[in-house]
């Protein structure tokens, strides 16, 4: 997911308290402080040992077996360990090319194209992700290729927005057609985002609202807090 946070300013506000039920005022706050304190705390304390150790066994004896363990470490990890993350996935990467396994490479560019993000490697990232896309479209995937056009477009929201759109409403337009109900929510939430970002705050809480409704359809204990936390900010700005 690609929640954006908020300044904790929203939750004092007479604005907030009016949209947020007060049965669920606490679980937003809670939430969003978790994510804003106890995570990132979590995250600077990852250790990078297996990383390394999975890097070296796949320069020593390349496998498919080993192409997924990297892939498979996940965003946190990946996250608190940036520089020896994104050397381990262009290892994965390098090794399934020469061995000719399509889904590795795809999943180890898509991984590198967040990596080089977070890292500030804008070019590289994108080249990443465009190849990731090309991958999961030549193996079928069109879920997964479409869902690398929405991060794609939502990273580059503050670069050059006009091309966020564009990349986002081609992945979206295919998400809304074919990808389950659960994986929706983030992906209208941070459109939404986009249109915050666009000064179209119409549009923005009519992505938002629609966030929160599948989260509350889902039972979903972090999107719903996350939806009320961007709805009722773009009420605020209204």
């Amino acid at each position: 997911m690609f929640f954006p946070g908020r300044s904790t300013e929203i939750y004092r506000s007479k604005r907030f308290r009016s949209i947020v039920p007060a049965s669920l005022r606490l679980l937003v706050t809670a939430t969003i402080l978790l994510y804003k304190v106890a995570i990132p705390c979590a995250l600077a304390q990852e250790p990078s040992e297996r990383i390394q150790s999975l890097t070296k066994s796949l320069e020593s004896e390349p496998g498919t077996a080993l192409i997924d363990s990297i892939n498979n470490l996940g965003y946190s990890t990946f996250t608190g360990n940036l520089l020896a993350s994104t050397s381990a996935l262009a290892s994965a990467f390098n090794a399934a090319q020469t061995l000719g396994y399509t889904e590795g490479e795809a999943r180890s560019a898509e991984n590198l194209g967040l990596t080089f993000y977070l890292s500030g490697a804008y070019d590289s990232s994108t080249y990443y992700n465009l190849h990731a896309i090309a991958l999961y479209k030549k193996l079928g995937n069109e879920i997964q290729a479409a869902k690398v056009l929405c991060g794609q477009g939502y990273q580059m929201k503050r670069r050059n927005l006009n091309e966020a759109f564009t990349y986002y409403r081609s992945g979206l337009s295919v998400l809304r057609k074919i990808a389950p109900r659960e994986e929706l929510s983030a992906v209208f939430n941070n459109y939404g985002v986009l249109h915050e970002m666009n000064n179209d705050l119409d549009s923005a809480i009519y992505f938002y609202s629609a966030s929160l409704e599948l989260s509350r359809e889902l039972t979903d204990s972090l999107g719903i807090p996350f939806a009320l936390n961007t709805l009722a900010f773009a009420h605020l700005l209204k």
